[in-house]
C-alpha cells in the first residue's frame, strides 16, 4: 500500500526547520528502505508511546512561499 504526503507552503515567507512525522496504524508495517522525499531531508524511524512505527523527515532546507514536495513510503497489510 503506497503512501504519500504532501506539502506546500502557501504563505509569504520561508519555512525553516521543517519536520514531519507519521504514525503508522498497528495493521500496517512499514516496507524498509521504501521512505524517500523529493526534498532533501533527513528521514528516520522510531517507535510512539503506543508502540506504533513512527517515520519523521527533517527537511534539510527552507521551503520558499509557493514551493511544495511530497514524501512517500510503502506499507503491507498484516
Amino acid at each position: 500500500l503506497p503512501i504519500s504526503i504532501y506539502l506546500l507552503n502557501s504563505g509569504d515567507r520561508p519555512l525553516e526547520r521543517i519536520v514531519l512525522a507519521d504514525a503508522l496504524p498497528a495493521r500496517l508495517d512499514l516496507v524498509p528502505g521504501s521512505a524517500a522525499s523529493s526534498l532533501p531531508a533527513a528521514c528516520s524511524t522510531g517507535t510512539g508511546d503506543d508502540g506504533a512505527v513512527v517515520l519523521t523527515w527533517r527537511l534539510e532546507q527552507p521551503l520558499e512561499p509557493g514551493m511544495g514536495g511530497f514524501v512517500r513510503f510503502r506499507t503491507r497489510v498484516r
